[in-house]
């Protein structure tokens, strides 16, 4: 019975140590994957930085390979080195406003989120979709910029053909004027042609664009077609959108060939019909404040004065038999009025018309 006893003793005895062996070897390697875990926890908080992408702040993680490999395989501690490598040199390009390249950083995070690589990768991704998320936009803005760019040409192209059309057709009427009264040698023969020549001839040295015209007391087709020239010319760049037979006149649209905005002027005539002619009494152009204070500084050459005898009254000129005034009518709302002036002058008369 006593040696039954001392032999099952020397057979459990052995495994009773290795059992107790085993408890201490898993301790100690709990002990020490706790101690990697808070050196990487320490790493990580050391080496956060924040920096700023497309407006978001995001924490920026850069740790030194040397300090990777004492918590990391140094295979792992070697790619995510190289990944951080790969991320500063986006980064510069970010803040250098260049395109960004992404495929070597995708495939990267693409290896270390699928084997057990024992690192927090989840800063370089955050990082790498604000680097994508910046090449969208960049890539989005490029193509508005070239449609931009391309409707822009086309609609300058066509304007520049349009004006210069009308340029041409108008140096041909006044060297045939001009060929006419060489010939016959008088201005009476020149004046059966063109009536308006001596009028047209004085309105062109009144300012510089060359299109000036007076509105009020004149016929519609001697004033109209000179405003309509200056607004689609080089300064305003606007296009005649549409044009109506109204009660008492008649009306233009015109809009501009390029605008991120809701901006128009509306070019309202009232005419009177007085022997065989369309006489303007009142032109109203109603448009969005920019280009409503655009016209009324640039296409008037005299020095406004501020204010006025009129209710709402911003400014006016007085100009020949015409006044010329700007009211507000909202903050991006302005009205310009032509009535008639202080001084009264016949245009037929004075300037030959018949």
């Amino acid at each position: 019975m006593r040696k039954i006893l001392l032999l099952s003793l020397l057979f459990i005895l052995p495994f009773c140590a290795y059992a107790q062996f085993g408890l201490i070897s898993n301790a100690v390697s709990k002990s020490k994957q706790k101690k990697i875990a808070k050196q990487k926890t320490l790493l990580i908080q050391r080496y956060l930085q924040l920096d700023t992408i497309i407006g978001d702040t995001l924490s920026i993680l850069r740790v030194p390979q040397d300090e990777l490999n004492k918590v990391l395989d140094s295979k792992v501690a070697t790619r995510i080195f190289r990944l951080q490598k790969d991320l500063d040199t986006e980064n510069k390009k970010y803040h250098e406003n260049k395109d960004v390249a992404l495929n070597n950083i995708s495939d990267d995070l693409f290896l270390l989120g699928i084997i057990d690589n024992g690192w927090d990768i989840s800063y370089y991704q955050r990082e790498r979709d604000a680097y994508d998320k910046y090449q969208k936009v960049r890539e989005s803005e490029k193509k508005k910029k070239l449609v931009l760019e391309k409707a822009r040409r086309d609609s300058l192209k066509k304007a520049r053909m349009a004006l210069g059309e009308l340029q041409r057709k108008e140096r041909l009427l006044r060297q045939d004027s001009i060929n006419k009264i060489a010939a016959q040698k008088a201005d009476s023969l020149a004046l059966v042609e063109n009536p308006y020549l001596y009028l047209s001839r004085a309105m062109e040295d009144v300012a510089p664009h060359r299109q000036f015209t007076v509105f009020y007391g004149i016929d519609l087709d001697f004033a109209m077609p000179r405003l309509s020239m200056f607004l689609q010319g080089d300064l305003m760049k606007l296009t005649p959108v549409d044009f109506k037979a109204v009660q008492s006149g008649v009306m233009e649209k015109y809009e501009p060939r390029i605008s991120t905005e809701k901006e128009y002027l509306n070019v309202r005539y009232y005419i009177k019909k007085e022997g065989k002619h369309n006489n303007i009494t009142r032109c109203e152009i109603v448009g969005t404040a920019d280009l409503a204070v655009r016209l009324y500084i640039h296409f008037w050459p005299q020095k406004l004065k501020l204010g006025g005898y009129k209710r709402g009254e911003i400014a006016h000129y007085e100009y020949l038999g015409d006044r010329v005034s700007l009211y507000g009518i909202s903050p991006n709302i302005y009205k310009i009025i032509i009535t008639s002036g202080n001084v009264k002058i016949d245009y037929y008369k004075n300037f030959h018309i018949k």
